[in-house]
């Protein structure tokens, strides 16, 4: 049986050439079936712009043109709502069980999810062939992928695979749920997170550096 079990990575980075004026905002990341699916707003004053993509699995890059993605990548219409799939079978057909980061630049600057930067954390909503393969019972929550060294999420001892269940005391079903709240959040000096870890669930707070 193939595993497709992929922890997809919250910082979710896409490279908008060449025109400075276009923005990824909103972005979300999740598998559906045997694809990734990543969907973002693409803001600007022009009309279009060049979207690229790649993507680190296993300590190896590969770039869009070695991939099987359709849909938004290329050159892309400004607007919102833009999907890029990603047939993971065609390119990993004996199955992928891994993490999957996704990067790129915006000029030379690197791009970040704004919602996400300083926390750290790459997150993945709980389907049930994750919660199937770790033996997580209910899909309440996102569970956490990777942590960047140094993070304020590092600090306060969040692990991979820790599962997510508040944001600030408001019930996490789904990334979106989670992309809303952290955004709400970013403003403030912390964000307080209800986390699970096998039987024990226990508050921890993270401080904007």
């Amino acid at each position: 049986m193939k595993k497709l079990t992929i922890l997809l990575a919250l910082l979710f980075l896409f490279a908008a050439l060449p025109l400075p004026a276009a923005e990824v905002k909103n972005t979300v990341v999740r598998q559906v079936g045997n694809r990734g699916q990543f969907t973002y707003d693409l803001l600007g004053d022009e009309p279009e712009a060049e979207v690229d993509v790649t993507l680190t699995i296993q300590g190896k890059e590969y770039k869009a043109a070695d991939l099987h993605l359709e849909g938004d990548c290329g050159k892309v219409k400004t607007g919102r709502g833009r999907v890029i799939w990603w047939n993971i079978l065609q390119d990993f057909p004996r199955g992928l069980d891994a993490a999957v980061k996704w990067r790129g630049e915006a000029g030379r600057k690197e791009f970040k999810d704004a919602a996400t930067g300083w926390i750290g954390v790459a997150v993945q909503e709980i389907t049930p062939e994750i919660a199937q393969h770790l033996g997580i019972s209910g899909k309440r929550g996102v569970i956490v992928g990777e942590l960047q060294k140094g993070s304020s999420a590092e600090e306060v001892g969040i692990r991979p695979m820790d599962i997510i269940l508040q944001v600030n005391k408001v019930k996490i079903y789904s990334l979106k749920d989670y992309f809303r709240e952290i955004s709400k959040s970013m403003g403030k000096k912390g964000i307080l997170l209800l986390i699970k870890r096998g039987k024990t669930t226990f508050f921890v707070l993270l401080l904007r550096k």
